[in-house]
C-alpha cells in the first residue's frame, strides 16, 4: 500500500512538472545469472527493458527505455546500472523484462521483476507472478512459476514489433537448457581396506558424482572385491558395474549419485581381500545433469591393442553425457571427448591405472568411439562406456510448420577475403634439350692455406716437453709403430690414448729365429763382483711418482732398477737414472678372438630432460567465449617465456582481449589486449607471464577464453 501511494504521489508531482528538466536517477544492479535448475551462467547477457512506463524514462536527456545489455563476468556475476528508476519516473504499473542468453547466444530464460528504487539484485529480487492488468504487452511473457491467467491469450498473426510473436514460431523459453559439463575431480589412493578421496573445491548442490574405485588384493590368490561407498554429504549412491577377475586379483566398481547436497565432500570407499588390500578412488563432478534415474545406459567392454572401440551402444534421452573409463593404461585419446582424469595416478606393479573422459550428446541413437592408448604392462585393457542422462533431457518434438518467409533484410558487409587457394600441381616435365658447348675454362682457383707440417720427436716419451705433452703434427714411434699426434698438449702413449694419435705406419710382424750359432769358447773368470743390493719393487711406473735408489719397476714390457733418485724420468730413455734388468719379449702373435661375453642388464632409464617447448592457438573468431580454440595437450616437460601474437584480423571499433589457461589457471598476472583497428600482419609479444620462464609439464591442459571481442578478429597466440 505505502508503495502504491508514494507511485501515486511521485506520478502526480511529475505531471506537474513535464516542463522542468529532470536528472536521471541510475539503478545499481547486482546479483549471479543461474539457470532454472541452479546451474551459473558465466559471460551470460542480460537484456533490460523497462516496460509500462507512465512517463518515458529519460537518459542523457531523451526518452529511453532500453533495452541495456549488461553482461556477466566469467563468474555470473553482474555489475552495471539501468540509466533511470522506473519507480521514481513511470508510476506503480512499471515492471523490467529481462532476457538472459548464454555466451553462445543460447536463450536460457525471460523473466520478469518488480522495480525496487535505485538498487536491484537478481538473485534476490522477487519475480512478477503475472503482468499488471493495464500493460500494454501483457501477452508478451509468461511468468515463470505460479499465477493464473484471466481471460484468452491472443497472439498476433502477422508479426509486427519485437513484442508480438515471430513468424507464428512460439517457444518455452524456460526450459532447460542442455548443457552438461565435466566440473572437477579428485584421486585418492592408500594399502588399506578403507581408502577415502577429498575434493580440493566445494561441490555444488544438484551436481552428479561419478566415482571409478579399484581394490588389489596384494597378497594370497583370492580376488579383492570393492564393497561399499559413501560420502561427507549423505549423498544416495547406485553402482553402474562391478567389474572383477583382472590381473593381480584386482576388481573395480563404478557407482553415481546425482542432486548432490553440495559443500566440501570426502569419499570412503572398503574392500576386502586376501592380505592387505590397495584401493584407487577416481571421483568426477558433473553439472547439467538429470536430477534422478541418471543412467540412460552402460557397457562394459576389453580391449587387446590400441586403438580400442567402446560401443556400439544405443542413447534414448535426447541429452546424454558419454562417459568412457579406460582401466590399466597411462594415456588414451579420442576425438572430441575431455580427459578428466589430470594424470593416472600410479606406477607400481598394481595395475590400477585409470582414465576416464566424457563428451555431450544432444540427440540420441547408436553411439561408439575409437580410444588410441599406451597400455600398462601386458597391454590388455578394461572399459566401460556410459551414458549419463543430462538436465535437458527429452526428445525433441516434431518440426512445427514453416511460417510464411520474412521481409529481406539489408544486405551484409562483405566479408574478408578468404585465404588463398592451394598450389596447382606441377605440370609434366618437358623433355630434355640438347647438350650446349662445353664452357671456357675456368679460372685458377686461390692457393688453398698451407697443410699441416709433421715434426719427427723421435721415440715416444711420457715426460716430453717438461711434462707439457705433443702438439699437433708431432710425429713419434712407439713399439715398433709410428703415430702422429692429432689432439694438442697430448699426454700418454699411442696404445692406451688412441683418441689423440693417428697411426702412420703399423710395426712389422718379428721376422723367423735364425738358427743357433755355435758354442763360444769359455771365457776366462771375471773378478769377484761387489755384493748387489736389495731391489725394491714398486710395480708400474708412473711419470707423477718419485723413485729412490734400487727401485724396481715395469714398463712397456720391460723391467728396469733405479740407479739414480728421480721423477718423471722415463725408463727406457733416461738411463742416467734406469737400468734395465730384463727386456721385455717380442708381441707374440695375436691370439684368436673369443667368444663375445653375455649382454650386460640394461641400465636404468634417465630421468626425461627438460626442453623449451611451444603451444599455440589459431583462432578464426575472436567471440567471446570460453575455450574458444581447441584443447591443446603439451607433449613434453620444459618452459616458455613469452606469449607472441600475430594478427591476421581485427575489429574498428571493439578490442580484443583474452586468456590463456594452463590446467585450468591463467598463465597471465596482465592478459593480453589488442586495440580496435591493429593492423592485420601486426605481430609481437603480449601479456605478462605470471613467471618467466613458466613451466610446462608434459600432459598439461591449455585452452583459451576470450573476453573481449567479436568474429572480425582473426589472430593466433603463441607460448614460446
Amino acid at each position: 500500500m505505502y508503495k502504491a501511494i508514494r507511485n501515486l504521489l511521485v506520478s502526480a508531482l511529475f505531471a506537474l512538472s513535464l516542463g522542468t528538466a529532470r536528472a536521471a536517477t541510475p539503478v545499481t544492479l547486482s546479483g549471479t545469472v543461474k539457470t532454472s535448475q541452479g546451474v551459473v551462467q558465466p559471460s551470460a547477457t542480460l537484456n533490460w527493458v523497462i516496460k509500462n512506463c507512465q512517463l518515458a524514462p529519460t537518459y542523457n536527456g531523451s526518452a529511453d527505455p532500453g533495452p541495456f545489455t549488461i553482461t556477466a563476468n566469467s563468474s555470473g556475476v553482474i555489475t552495471g546500472t539501468v540509466p533511470d528508476s522506473p519507480d521514481i519516473v513511470c508510476g506503480s504499473i512499471a515492471y523490467y523484462e529481462v532476457t538472459a542468453t548464454t555466451a553462445g547466444g543460447v536463450v536460457i530464460w525471460i523473466r520478469n521483476y518488480e522495480t525496487s528504487g535505485t538498487t536491484f539484485n537478481l538473485t534476490t529480487a522477487p519475480q512478477l507472478s503475472s503482468l499488471p492488468a493495464n500493460a500494454s504487452t501483457a501477452a508478451a511473457d509468461l511468468p515463470l512459476a505460479g499465477g493464473n491467467m484471466s481471460g484468452p491469450l491472443v497472439l498476433a498473426a502477422d508479426p509486427t514489433v519485437s513484442l508480438q510473436a515471430a513468424t507464428k514460431h512460439y517457444v518455452d523459453s524456460k526450459s532447460a537448457v542442455c548443457a552438461p559439463a565435466w566440473v572437477q575431480s579428485a584421486s585418492g589412493t592408500g594399502v588399506s581396506d578403507t581408502v577415502t578421496d577429498t575434493f580440493s573445491t566445494n561441490t555444488t548442490a544438484g551436481h552428479l558424482l561419478y566415482v571409478v574405485a579399484t581394490a588389489v588384493a596384494t597378497t594370497g590368490s583370492t580376488t579383492s572385491s570393492v564393497n561399499s561407498i559413501s560420502d561427507s554429504q549423505g549423498n544416495t549412491w547406485t553402482l553402474v558395474n562391478w567389474l572383477g577377475g583382472s590381473a593381480f586379483l584386482v576388481s573395480h566398481a563404478i557407482w553415481v549419485t546425482p542432486n548432490i547436497v553440495g559443500g566440501p565432500d570426502t569419499i570412503t570407499v572398503t574392500a576386502s581381500g586376501s592380505g592387505i588390500t590397495f584401493i584407487d578412488i577416481e571421483a568426477h563432478e558433473y553439472l547439467g545433469m538429470a536430477l534422478s534415474s541418471p543412467v540412460d545406459i552402460t557397457l562394459p567392454g576389453t580391449g587387446a591393442g590400441t586403438p580400442v572401440t567402446l560401443g556400439p551402444m544405443t542413447t534414448s534421452s535426447g541429452c546424454d553425457l558419454l562417459v568412457a573409463t579406460i582401466f590399466q593404461t597411462t594415456a588414451a585419446s579420442s576425438a572430441g571427448f575431455h580427459q578428466d582424469t589430470a594424470t593416472y595416478g600410479l606406477t607400481s606393479w598394481y595395475d590400477t591405472n585409470t582414465l576416464t573422459f566424457s563428451k555431450a550428446l544432444t540427440s540420441t541413437g547408436s553411439q561408439s568411439s575409437t580410444f588410441t592408448y599406451t597400455p600398462l604392462g601386458g597391454g590388455n585393457v578394461i572399459t566401460e562406456y556410459t551414458a549419463l542422462v543430462g538436465a535437458g533431457s527429452g526428445l525433441a518434438g516434431p518440426a512445427g510448420p514453416v511460417g510464411p518467409a520474412g521481409a529481406t533484410g539489408p544486405t551484409g558487409a562483405t566479408g574478408a577475403t578468404g585465404p588463398s587457394g592451394a598450389t596447382g600441381a606441377a605440370g609434366t616435365v618437358g623433355s630434355t634439350g640438347a647438350t650446349g658447348p662445353a664452357g671456357a675454362t675456368g679460372a685458377t682457383g686461390a692457393t688453398g692455406a698451407a697443410g699441416q707440417g709433421l715434426t719427427n720427436r723421435g721415440a715416444y716419451s711420457g715426460s716430453y716437453n717438461s711434462g707439457a705433452g705433443y702438439a699437433i703434427g708431432d710425429v713419434v714411434s712407439y713399439l715398433g709403430s709410428s703415430y702422429e699426434c692429432i689432439v694438442a698438449a697430448t699426454v700418454g702413449d699411442p696404445v692406451d690414448f688412441p683418441s689423440r694419435w693417428s697411426l702412420m705406419a703399423a710395426a712389422g710382424s718379428a721376422g723367423a729365429t735364425g738358427a743357433t750359432g755355435p758354442a763360444g769358447a769359455t771365457g776366462a773368470t771375471g773378478p769377484q763382483g761387489t755384493a748387489g743390493g736389495t731391489a725394491n719393487w714398486r710395480g708400474a711406473w708412473s711419470i707423477s711418482t718419485s723413485y729412490a735408489l734400487d727401485d724396481a719397476i715395469s714398463y712397456s714390457g720391460s723391467s728396469y732398477v733405479a740407479i739414480l733418485a728421480g721423477t718423471g724420468e722415463e725408463p727406457d730413455t733416461a738411463t742416467t737414472y734406469w737400468q734395465l734388468v730384463a727386456q721385455g719379449g717380442a708381441a707374440g702373435a695375436t691370439g684368436a678372438t673369443g667368444a663375445a661375453g653375455a649382454t650386460g642388464a640394461t641400465g636404468a632409464t634417465g630421468a626425461a630432460g627438460s626442453s623449451a617447448t611451444v603451444v599455440g592457438f589459431a583462432i578464426n573468431s575472436g567471440v567471446t567465449g570460453t575455450n574458444v580454440g581447441p584443447m591443446l595437450i603439451a607433449s613434453h616437460s620444459g618452459t616458455v617465456s613469452q606469449c607472441r601474437i600475430v594478427v591476421k584480423g581485427s575489429d574498428g571499433t571493439t578490442p580484443l582481449t583474452f586468456t590463456i589457461r594452463q590446467n585450468g589457471t591463467s598463465v597471465f598476472s596482465s592478459n593480453p589486449t589488442e586495440s580496435a583497428g591493429t593492423s592485420s600482419g601486426t605481430t609481437g609479444s603480449v601479456g605478462t607471464l605470471t613467471s618467466s620462464p613458466l613451466t610446462v609439464t608434459a600432459n598439461d591442459v591449455f585452452t583459451i577464453d576470450i573476453t573481449s571481442g567479436t568474429s572480425s578478429w582473426q589472430f593466433t597466440a603463441q607460448l614460446e
